[in-house]
């Protein structure tokens, strides 16, 4: 039967010429065709075969390192296409007369050494779009190296790595979402502690807290729980609660990434913003009280816009962002609020919120070491004239700052008059 059929076939192909030319067309093409994909699947096996690459994603904390690292290189110094990096200032740099910035790489393709050895860099940055409507741009680093392997190319990302901390040593960055990622906004150096006055060991307490939830992450997992701890700081305004999460952060080399929820485009969107948070790491959602009245979202001008939204996030998007499933471990999540009693119980309930703490006004302790630490050259007599009289008056920590930053070169006659004013200040305050 298939000797019949071939020799059908073979007679047809030699008395039809259309036929038998159609049928060498049809093998040429599909020759050619595959000849067309050898070459590419010859380059497909060598680079598979023979070199290693790396890619490094604009949105992860690495492309830091390895911007950074570029910048540094030798070889980057000869580039004509470059990428201007803002850098740390110092205290005493002026900015009006030093400039302080890295030059990296622009986008393209460049050729360079690591240990003597040759590696590709590309550097990519395309728009990001959705629905036609621009969101910035994605960047992404990518470094192939011939004949080299993986233990090389983490030598390229630990060289990158001790290279950012050496530039940007003993800095906390402070982090907020642009564009629909996390954006560095400030490279600051660390607060210190002993800068933020406050009672009763309070900074002893949370210090040693926090100390403990970063080293008990092995018991965490052991008795599954989740590695996270919150803290709520409630109380009057200008009292030092943000200037305290700084001051932690330094403390514990931790960056802060800043949460506005008003500017954050639907819960999709808070939820990948939350996953990108690394561990110990601070997230700090600031005056959540003036965001959400209870699970009412708060309009400019005080209006209420909707019963469960946020602008385009909800409330039950936020309480699954912070304690849903896709919620990160190890992290230290803050919220700062003037009035407690406006946040709905169940985003500050135990397992969210571990710990409270209320940052009242100053009292005469606290107000007496704020003095003999602003002040240039404080006596006795006055220091206790002026605390006594500023105890009285039941002002922020941010009203008897100011105050003795403008006199921090001594003051007398003026203590009594000063508490006098910040008294009537706060009478004012209550009428309005």
């Amino acid at each position: 039967m298939i000797d019949f059929i071939i020799e059908t076939v073979r007679e047809e192909l030699a008395s039809n010429q259309f036929l038998s030319g159609g049928f060498i067309l049809m093998v040429l093409g599909s020759l050619l065709v595959i000849l067309r994909k050898i070459p590419d699947r010859i380059l497909s096996f060598c680079k598979r075969r023979f070199t290693a690459s790396i890619e490094i994603m604009g949105d992860d904390t690495s492309f830091r390192w390895i911007q950074t690292w570029l910048a540094y290189r030798q070889w980057g110094r000869q580039i004509r296409q470059l990428t201007v990096v803002s850098k740390k200032r110092d205290y005493d740099e002026d900015p009006e007369k030093e400039m302080n910035v890295l030059y990296a790489p622009a986008p393209g393709h460049y050729l360079s050494k690591h240990c003597g050895w040759p590696v590709l860099v590309g550097v990519i940055r395309e728009d990001k779009k959705i629905d036609n409507m621009f969101f910035g741009f994605r960047h992404q680093i990518t470094i192939t190296t011939l004949f080299r392997g993986r233990v090389f190319l983490e030598s390229i990302v630990k060289e990158a790595f001790e290279t950012y901390q050496s530039v940007y040593e003993n800095n906390i960055e402070i982090l907020f979402p642009l564009y629909g990622d996390w954006g560095v906004i400030q490279r600051t150096p660390p607060r210190p502690l002993e800068s933020v006055i406050l009672g009763d060991s309070v900074k002893d307490r949370l210090v040693a807290d926090i100390d403990h939830f970063f080293h008990s992450s092995n018991w965490y997992h052991e008795k599954g729980i989740p590695w996270k701890r919150g803290y709520l700081l409630h109380g009057p305004p200008g009292n030092g609660k943000t200037s305290l999460v700084k001051a932690l952060a330094g403390h514990f080399k931790s960056n802060v990434y800043v949460l506005n929820l008003s500017g954050i485009q639907g819960d999709q969107k808070l939820v990948e913003l939350m996953v990108g948070i690394p561990a110990r790491s601070i997230l700090l959602i600031e005056d959540l009280d003036s965001v959400f009245k209870g699970r009412t979202y708060i309009g400019k001008g005080g209006s209420s816009k909707d019963e469960n939204t946020g602008g385009d996030i909800t409330f039950s998007g936020l309480l699954n962002a912070v304690d849903g499933i896709t919620s990160q471990e190890g992290i230290l999540f803050f919220i700062t609020s003037n009035l407690k009693e406006s946040i709905d119980k169940t985003l500050i309930r135990p397992g969210r919120i571990d710990v409270q703490l209320n940052i009242d006004n100053p009292q005469t302790e606290q107000i007496e070491r704020l003095v003999y630490r602003l002040l240039d050259e404080p006596t006795d007599i006055n220091v206790k004239k002026m605390v006594k009289e500023l105890s009285l008056s039941n002002s922020s920590m941010a009203e008897v700052q100011n105050y003795l930053m403008k006199h921090r070169n001594g003051f007398g006659k003026d203590a009594k008059k000063t508490a006098v004013k910040l008294r009537c200040k706060e009478v004012a305050d209550a009428k309005v």
